[in-house]
């Protein structure tokens, strides 16, 4: 979807207009106004095309580093973590070996969101990189893994730096998965029996570290209700 937005003042199109209608009417030579004549900025917004999937995720904060208080106290262990992440799921497979599936995010709208009480952990759109990493049969076959990770992000708080967001998913019994491709797949927590964890990392050591509780499939075209009751794309914003 394209949206236009015309960066001239209203009383300047009108007094444009005016000028021309009575140029007109002395009989004047007149000059049609091209497009081009005026500073049009054109922002294309990104869509979710049919392949793109949301899975929605909540988890229980476990474990909280933070020895030279960049977060000021403001996640505990025990506080409820909300947010999603946003990918296509026909993307290439860059990975060589038949057994790793790596498949990378570059551009907007795909990313991760996390919320905790006040603090937003998110995704920088404007320089995204988000990976899912699938290990099928890994560690001799005793062994699938399921990675999301994103390592561009915008900043917590002024100063407080988002190293990583990331999701592991372990399956010792090497059955959640069939093979590394990345379409078609579930994201049921009761097929990782070994590990489902939600980690996130930044400057100077701090660490937040929680249990996913819940997956699901999510609608990329939702809308949620943020804390201040507006509503907004369920998407990176």
């Amino acid at each position: 979807m394209m949206r236009f937005h015309l960066n001239i003042p209203i009383e300047q199109l009108l007094l444009a207009a005016c000028v021309c209608f009575g140029l007109a009417l002395l009989g004047c030579n007149t000059q049609v106004f091209e497009p081009e004549s005026f500073p049009v900025m054109i922002a294309q917004l990104p869509a979710a095309e049919g392949d793109t999937i949301l899975i929605s995720v909540r988890a229980l904060v476990t474990r909280v580093v933070d020895p030279d208080s960049y977060l000021n106290g403001a996640v505990e262990i025990g506080d409820e973590v909300n947010g999603y992440y946003l990918y296509d799921e026909s993307a290439e497979d860059s990975h060589k070996k038949p057994d790793i599936g790596q498949y990378d995010f570059n551009l907007p709208p795909f990313g991760m969101e996390m919320l905790v009480n006040d603090l937003a952990f998110r995704s920088d759109t404007n320089s995204v990189a988000m990976s899912i990493r699938l290990r099928n049969n890994a560690a001799s076959g005793k062994r699938d893994t399921y990675r999301v990770t994103s390592s561009s992000n915008l900043d917590v708080l002024p100063g407080v730096g988002v190293f990583d967001i990331l999701i592991v998913l372990e399956d010792n019994t090497a059955t959640a998965l069939t093979n590394d491709a990345l379409s078609g797949i579930v994201v049921d927590l009761d097929d990782w029996r070994s590990k489902h964890t939600l980690t996130i990392t930044g400057n100077d050591g701090w660490r937040i570290e929680a249990d996913l509780a819940s997956s699901s499939v999510g609608d990329p075209e939702a809308e949620e209700e943020d804390a201040g009751g507006s509503k907004r794309k369920f998407r990176l914003q």
